[in-house]
């Protein structure tokens, strides 16, 4: 009966098809009655719900909080299957021919055909609301108070709830509507603001003599040289180079700047460039050595390490 709860609600547009899709997953993950799961989402109102259902099916809608209690019509329907099919019996009538029973799902016919054969008479049904049924079987049943009605009040937790009122349920289930307000929370404290940092020192512009001297070009890094071979030992034929090997020369000394251009960098720069020279000159130690190495082992041909240093040169 979910897609029929769904189609009517979707008809009197108080829900579109996401919202009681969603409500439908809620329901096959959890179980209950669709109408309940569209209103604990917020979806619609309970008595909107309540009255397009009475209205689709041709069923009367009931206040339930106005209806006394009936005890030969609660001896019609056990307590457990009232609670869990959402039914409430609040009159026994025609000299107990007729059983007239508010439902949360009216469209549930089964539920009514249920009634009508466990009691033996004619069943009527009508609706009501979800809550107002859970209500009205804590007080005609159990003789207790409904859950939230004991001086309980149940705040929507909205943005502009300072705006809007809160949900008073009185001792029948009826809903009253009583001015919320919400204490104005204290000011966030005020931060100091973060200290100023110190002006960057702004270099000086380098003067066109000073830059032209600055960029002169350095020598290259590698720089092909014969290597000698080892004092009383001579290469066998297969490791015999046809040239000279080619072995990366040691980084040229740093070239000092201009007095313009060294006046014009901040401390923090030239010592940043200085640790920069440094690792160059490491980097440059390591691959001599690995160069030296590879030759040693046969893996490159002095050609191809000639090859590879003319085209780094371009």
């Amino acid at each position: 009966m979910s897609s029929r709860v769904g189609e009517v609600l979707l008809r009197a547009k108080l829900v579109d098809e996401l919202q009681v899709r969603s409500a439908m997953a809620k329901q096959n993950q959890w179980g209950g009655r669709l109408a309940k799961h569209i209103v604990e989402m917020g979806f619609a109102e309970e008595g909107a719900v309540a009255d397009a259902l009475a209205k689709a099916c041709g069923l009367q809608r009931i206040n339930l909080g106005m209806m006394p209690k009936d005890p030969s019509a609660l001896a019609k329907v056990e307590v457990a299957f009232a609670e869990e099919k959402g039914v409430f019996p609040y009159a026994l009538r025609d000299n107990g021919k007729t059983l007239w029973v508010a439902m949360a799902d009216p469209c549930d016919i089964e539920v009514a055909d249920t009634i009508a054969a466990r009691c033996g008479c004619r069943v009527r049904t009508s609706v009501a609301g979800e809550r107002e049924i859970v209500a009205s079987i804590y007080r005609h049943y159990r003789n207790q108070m409904p859950p939230g009605s004991q001086g309980s009040v149940s705040r929507r937790p909205t943005p502009n709830a300072a705006l809007e009122p809160m949900d008073v349920t009185d001792m029948q289930g009826n809903g009253l509507d009583v001015p919320a307000s919400r204490p104005t929370p204290a000011p966030f404290p005020a931060y100091a603001s973060p200290p100023v940092p110190a002006a960057f020192p702004v270099p000086r512009a380098p003067t066109p003599a000073a830059v032209a001297a600055a960029r002169k070009p350095t020598p290259h890094p590698w720089d092909p040289q014969p290597r000698a071979s080892p004092t009383g030992s001579s290469p066998s034929p297969a490791a015999a180079p046809s040239a000279a090997m080619p072995v990366p020369a040691a980084s040229p000394a740093r070239p000092e700047l201009p007095a313009e251009v060294a006046a014009a960098v901040p401390p923090s720069v030239a010592a940043y460039l200085s640790g920069l020279h440094a690792d160059l000159e490491k980097t440059s130690k390591v691959l001599r050595g690995l160069i030296e190495l590879c030759v040693s082992k046969r893996i490159f041909s002095n050609e191809e390490i000639k090859g590879v240093i003319a085209r780094l040169a371009r």
